[in-house]
């Protein structure tokens, strides 16, 4: 009996596809075996040492209270702050519902804002270095003090030597 090509393929396909899945299980089983008798009994592990406990942080010792002069101060700053950018909102507002000669304007106004600004700035800015260079020299002046003091005390403990004339 004459098979045609087709069914001839297809007898071929099966025979590969049998030969394949018996391939397969066959590795699986042999695997298998390989892996259960390669495996050697691991001792036990030895106990780690427990990590060593970290120190507890100290407290944060307590913020001394602010002086009340300073705390005006920064009341003072604050609504200054505030009302500058009340102003600033308010020209932006302006800005939306106006035309372009009222926009160029309000710019300008915008702009000597800012500047004024920034020269407020940088003159606290000067006032600041200022008042910290004269707290540096104060505390050189302090401690020079302490160590020429601490100084003329040793050299009264300092005894005589023969031959030091």
């Amino acid at each position: 009996m004459k098979l045609s090509g087709n069914t001839r393929n297809r007898q071929t396909k099966m025979k590969i596809k049998s030969l394949l899945i018996a391939g397969i299980v066959g590795f699986s089983f042999t695997t298998m075996n390989l892996m259960a008798a390669e495996k050697p009994e691991r001792p036990d592990k030895p106990d780690r040492p427990a990590p060593p406990k970290k120190p507890e942080r100290p407290e944060k010792p307590d913020r001394p209270e602010l002086p009340d002069r300073l705390k005006a101060t920064l009341e003072r700053i604050k609504e200054q702050r505030e009302k500058f950018l009340e102003k600033q909102k308010e020209i932006k507002q302006q800005l939306k519902d106006s035309t372009e000669e009222e926009r160029g304007k309000i710019r300008e106004e915008l702009k000597e804002n800012r500047d004024k600004w920034l020269e407020h700035q940088r003159e606290v800015r000067d006032r600041v270095q200022d008042l910290i260079a004269k707290v540096k020299e104060r505390i050189r002046d302090k401690a020079l003090d302490k160590v020429i003091d601490e100084a003329k005390d040793k050299k009264d403990e300092i005894r005589e030597r023969p031959g030091n004339d």
